[in-house]
C-alpha cells in the first residue's frame, strides 16, 4: 500500500516516489563525501554504496491509515502538527511496485489511477472544508459574527448543495462549521474583502508548493479570484492536495502557526553514522485569539479532539473533506489530519477520521 509513496527504480519505466526525489542519497551521491565518490568512480567505475534515509512515517499508523480507507478512493494525511512530522501518507487505490513489469500498461490506462500519490498529487476543490479558516478569521477580525442564516443549504449553478453532514439543525456557528454547511461558508466570506479570502488562501499554504521530498503537483497561485463568490465556497480555480490541507489543519492545532513538512529525516553515512536532515520554521497562519474557539468544533467527548467536514464539486461527483486536529489544552504531541473521500460520504469520512485518531492517541 505504500507503492504511491515509496515508488520504484525501474529501467524501463524511470523512477517514481520517494525513490525518484531521494535518489541521490539511495545510490551514494549525496552523503558521502566527495572523494570517496571520486575514488570509487576511479577504482571500480560505480558509485559508492548507497545511504540508508529514515523517513517520519509510523508503520503501525500507516498500516492502520490504510487498513480504514480500504476500497475507497482517497487520501489520508497525519502529522505531527508541531514539528511538520508526516506519520501517515495513505493513497487508494494503491499498487504493487513489485509487479510493474506485469502490469503496467493496465495500471497507465487504469481511470482510478493507481500510479498518483494523491495525497501530494491529487488535486482537489477545497469546498467547504475551507470553513473552519473562514471562522477563525472572522470570529478574530470582527469579534462578533454575522446573523446565521435559517437555511444552510446553497444553490450553486443551478444545484442545491448541502451542508456535508446536516444535523437536526445547525443551531450555532460552530455547527454549521463543522457540518460543512455552505450557506455558512458564504455568510463568513462575506464579512472579508476580496484581499483578505487571497490572503487567507496563501497564509494556509493553498498557492505554495510544500517544501517535500515527494513528487509533487504544482500549487496553482493566482493574483486574484475570478469569482470571489466561489473562492468563498472553495471552488475557486485554487486546487489543493491533501498534504497541503493537512498543513493548513496543523496551524489550529499548533496555536496557530502552520508546520513546514518533514518526511526525510536522517541518512546514515559510512563517516558520521545518522545525520539528521534539517528542518524549516513554521508559517503564522492563523490569529492566535481564534484558536480555542475554533478547536470547539464538533469535540469528541472521548477524545481531545476538534473535527470538521466539508464537501466540495467536482466535474464528476461530490467528494467528502474530513478535518482535525488536538484541541490546544492537549499536553501530549499535537496531531493534525486531512482525508478526503472521492465519494459523498461524510458518514464514513468521520468514522476513518475518529478511528486513526483512536489508534494514535490511545493505543
Amino acid at each position: 500500500p505504500l507503492g504511491p509513496v515509496v515508488g520504484y527504480t525501474n529501467s524501463a519505466y524511470g523512477h517514481a516516489g520517494l525513490e525518484a526525489t531521494l535518489d541521490s542519497y539511495l545510490r551514494g551521491l549525496q552523503g558521502n563525501p566527495a572523494s570517496q565518490i571520486w575514488w570509487q568512480e576511479l577504482v571500480y567505475s560505480q558509485n559508492p554504496p548507497g545511504l540508508d534515509v529514515r523517513l517520519s512515517l509510523d508503520l503501525q499508523l500507516q498500516k492502520t491509515a490504510d487498513d480504514l480507507l480500504g476500497d475507497h478512493k482517497g487520501a489520508i494525511v497525519l502529522l505531527n502538527a508541531s514539528n511538520g512530522e508526516i506519520l501517515a501518507l495513505a493513497s487508494h487505490p494503491y499498487f504493487d511496485p513489485n509487479q510493474l513489469n506485469t502490469y503496467w500498461s493496465e495500471w497507465v490506462q487504469d481511470e482510478n489511477a493507481p500510479l498518483v500519490n494523491r495525497t501530494a498529487q491529487g488535486q482537489y476543490p477545497i469546498g467547504t472544508a475551507l470553513a473552519p479558516f473562514l471562522y477563525a478569521i472572522v470570529s478574530s477580525s470582527y469579534g462578533d459574527l454575522p446573523t446565521l442564516p435559517e437555511t444552510l443549504s446553497y444553490n450553486l449553478q443551478g444545484k442545491l448543495w448541502q451542508c456535508a453532514q446536516p444535523s437536526i439543525g445547525a443551531s450555532t456557528w460552530a455547527l454549521a462549521v463543522s457540518e460543512g454547511c455552505p450557506a455558512a461558508a458564504i455568510t463568513l466570506g462575506q464579512r472579508l474583502s476580496e484581499d483578505q479570502l487571497h490572503s487567507l488562501y496563501q497564509s494556509l499554504g493553498f498557492m505554495q508548493t510544500p517544501d517535500v521530498p515527494l513528487p509533487l503537483a504544482s500549487a496553482q497561485s493566482v493574483t486574484a479570484f475570478q469569482d470571489l463568490q466561489l473562492a468563498t465556497l472553495g471552488q475557486a480555480e485554487v486546487k489543493v492536495t491533501p498534504l497541503q490541507v493537512a498543513l493548513a489543519a496543523a496551524a489550529i492545532s499548533n496555536n496557530g502557526d502552520r508546520p513546514a513538512p518533514l518526511l526525510a529525516m536522517a541518512i546514515h553515512t559510512s563517516h558520521q553514522g545518522w545525520v539528521i536532515l534539517p528542518g524549516q520554521t513554521a508559517t503564522a497562519s492563523l490569529p492566535p485569539a481564534s484558536i480555542p474557539k475554533v478547536t470547539q468544533l464538533l469535540a469528541d467527548p472521548s477524545l481531545p479532539i476538534w473535527q470538521s467536514l466539508g464537501s466540495a464539486q467536482t466535474a464528476e461527483n461530490q467528494i467528502t473533506w474530513y478535518l482535525g486536529g488536538t484541541r490546544s489544552n492537549w499536553s501530549g504531541t499535537p496531531l493534525a489530519m486531512a482525508l478526503v473521500l472521492e465519494e459523498d460520504d461524510p458518514t464514513l469520512a468521520k468514522e476513518i477520521g475518529v478511528a486513526l485518531f483512536k489508534a494514535t492517541l490511545q493505543p
